[in-house]
């Protein structure tokens, strides 16, 4: 596990702070220019879509532990850009967009402070955390992973914030895409 937290969290609830994560199966992330942030919109299978915002600060920290894990799926250092440029361009062209999954009247919106990184033999699963909420979880293959990091390289772009959080094989692959719905499975 990587904890990833951009900062100290205000005193919180433990009644759901601390509550097993709620995992989100569906799921769309987009740039609100009216927010400055990144929002995903989940469904857990259990309850109402709701909003997580995703700050770039916590972005910031998160983005190079996802790369460094993706790192280590690789092969030899010589051939690990290549490669990495490659994987990263054939996730991006197999995302085929689904419809955008949307916040319902009563949704919870809230600001994720924290992420815990729990990495897996084939995947990761990130748990979102935020004051007093219930922590949300989203589970990711290889794939998957690659998918998503391209639409939030996307929303980087539509944000207009600094590019050095990411690797170089990620700016090669990433000719432009523009910002869209893509629900991830």
């Amino acid at each position: 596990r990587f904890p990833v937290t951009p900062s100290r969290s205000p005193a919180r609830r433990t009644d759901m702070a601390d509550a097993a994560p709620r995992s989100l199966k569906r799921f769309s992330t987009r740039y609100v220019e009216s927010e400055d942030r990144v929002r995903l919109i989940g469904k857990p299978d259990d309850g109402a879509p709701e909003v997580i915002w995703l700050t770039q600060r916590l972005l910031q920290r998160l983005i190079p532990a996802l790369v460094q894990w993706l790192d280590g799926q690789g092969s030899a250092d010589a051939q690990r850009e290549v490669l990495h440029a490659w994987a990263q361009q054939k996730a991006r062209a197999d995302l085929v967009p689904g419809p955008q999954v949307q916040p319902a009247d009563d949704s919870r919106a809230w600001v994720a402070r924290s992420v815990q990184v729990t990495k897996r033999a084939k995947g990761m699963r990130l748990t979102f955390k935020g004051a007093g909420e219930a922590p949300v979880s989203v589970t990711f293959a290889v794939k998957g992973l690659r998918q998503w990091l391209s639409i939030v390289y996307a929303a980087y772009a539509d944000a207009g914030w600094p590019g050095d959080v990411w690797p170089e094989w990620m700016r090669e692959s990433a000719a432009p895409l523009k910002t869209r719905a893509i629900v991830l499975h």
